[in-house]
């Protein structure tokens, strides 16, 4: 069954059947149709099981999409209007928010509409416009490597480190508290929803502050690097390790790459993937050979062949950073190769010889870039 005979299906044969269907906006249960069709074929595909009814108690959303929010006069009286009949509602946001909806009210696409398990609700709405958001800062550097890690969530080839912290952890014994409060009541009870209702708000004090905290991160990177070059991590093998899984889980490094690929949208910047099997922990960012022997618990690299000292997540930083400056010269220049292991001063005589003989970069990105290299020698 395609969209189109579903489409069919539910006015023909379900919408004349059940009263409290035909209330609702005809542009609501098309967009409504078209997310069933989706979970089907995700189901078929193997992608995700089979196709739910969502709890009333769970996290619940509708979008409104174009032209069912038509109705917008009342923006400039701080009122959010849904449909003809859904109309007049006070929404609170920021005054520079507030000023864009009002500026690009006619470019509005949708407005989705989305309650939580706390019972709180919020309007995400989005536009389409060509204004630039964000204005390219000009103190920007040139290229920088990140690798992500469980003990620091983060840690940059230019030695920025940003620590784990540990949201989760910190409230753990709350929320097992709340938790056999929970488990203690009486199903259908009001003292259950209240006591559900306090677990919600717990469980999302905690994701807002995890999620302050990554946007935090992301935009600070976004907004001082031009180049941003990250490991193509495979979360969902990582998880299986059940050592590591929970504190995976806890800072969510997907919710990290999907905030620095957006954010370098607007921004105007490049974001470059490494391949996930590349050794950025075990190679040398001095020498390039491999350290065969290091294991998950050593937090210093110490290379057995040029008897470098490194940080771990530094090194690994460095050499995504170095990686990523080879793939930049791949794709600029096809046939310069790299040697296979070459040391850190190779490494820049070559990009420097490269560079040189190239009117693609101005003198001043070429000594950004000698000099950033430079200081990890």
């Amino acid at each position: 069954m395609n969209s189109n005979d579903l489409s069919k299906y539910f006015h023909s044969i379900l919408l004349p059947h059940h009263e409290f269907l035909q209330n609702f906006n005809s542009n609501i249960l098309k967009e409504n149709i078209q997310i069933l069709f989706k979970a089907f074929v995700d189901f078929y595909k193997g992608i995700t099981g089979f196709p739910q009814f969502k709890k009333k108690s769970d996290d619940q959303s509708v979008k409104f999409r174009k032209p069912t929010s038509i109705s917008r006069k009342n923006l400039k009286d701080g009122k959010l209007n849904l449909t003809k009949n859904i109309k007049g509602i006070n929404f609170r946001t920021s005054k520079r928010d507030k000023q864009f909806i009002l500026n690009h009210s006619d470019d509005i696409q949708n407005i989705t509409i989305s309650k939580t398990k706390s019972g709180d609700f919020y309007a995400s709405i989005l536009f389409k416009t060509d204004d630039k958001i964000k204005e390219l800062k000009e103190s920007v550097k040139l290229i920088t490597g990140f690798d992500l890690g469980v003990k620091n969530f983060v840690v940059g080839s230019d030695k920025s480190v940003y620590e784990n912290l540990h949201f989760f952890k910190k409230e753990e014994k709350k929320l097992k508290r709340l938790q056999r409060e929970l488990s203690r009541k009486q199903n259908g009870s009001k003292n259950r929803e209240k006591a559900r209702k306090r677990l919600a708000e717990k469980f999302e004090e905690i994701t807002n502050k995890k999620n302050n905290y990554i946007h935090e991160i992301t935009t600070k990177i976004v907004e001082e690097n031009q180049f941003i070059v990250l490991e193509n991590l495979n979360v969902a093998g990582m998880i299986r390790n059940h050592k590591l899984a929970k504190s995976i889980q806890e800072m969510n490094f997907g919710e990290f790459r999907k905030q620095i690929e957006y954010k370098a949208k607007l921004y105007n910047r490049t974001v470059l993937f490494i391949d996930r099997w590349f050794p950025s922990s075990k190679r040398c960012s001095c020498c390039g050979k491999k350290n065969k022997d290091l294991k998950l618990s050593d937090r210093m690299f110490i290379c057995p062949h040029c008897g470098k000292i490194i940080d771990r997540d530094l090194n690994a930083a460095i050499n995504i950073l170095l990686e990523g400056i080879r793939i930049i010269l791949g794709m600029w220049y096809p046939d310069v190769k790299f040697v296979d292991y070459p040391t850190m001063d190779e490494k820049i005589g070559v990009i420097t010889d490269v560079l040189k003989s190239s009117d693609k970069l101005k003198q001043k990105e070429l000594e950004e870039i000698v000099d950033l290299l430079s200081t990890f020698i």
